[in-house]
């Protein structure tokens, strides 16, 4: 029987909860959004809820947030949406996503 490989931190699956809708991902697709955002999602002082770490965001904007930390966001959203995408850029410390949806 082969063993599983060790996991390291890079391929851990983070779990958190945004606007207590639950997401899960790899922590190196987190940390794809910068510094700032990884520890806003996965460092010490987050809040949670039911045991997992909050996020008070719009989990239907953060669903498109996770397409862009993959790399498979298409920019070419309504004018009204990529407000709200801003916005919400901006509240998560994602910078290079404020700056690619910038009017």
């Amino acid at each position: 029987m082969s063993k599983r490989p060790r996991e390291n931190e890079a391929d851990k699956v983070a779990e958190f909860s945004v606007g207590g809708r639950v997401f899960a991902t790899k922590s190196s697709t987190l940390r794809n959004g910068g510094v700032a955002f990884a520890d806003l999602v996965l460092g010490d002082d987050v809040p949670t809820q039911n045991g997992i770490p909050f996020i008070d965001g719009d989990p239907d904007l953060f669903v498109d947030i996770m397409r862009y930390l993959r790399g498979t966001l298409s920019f070419e959203l309504p004018t009204n949406k990529l407000k709200l995408l801003l916005a919400e850029a901006t509240a998560l410390h994602l910078d290079d996503l404020q700056a690619k949806v910038k009017p």
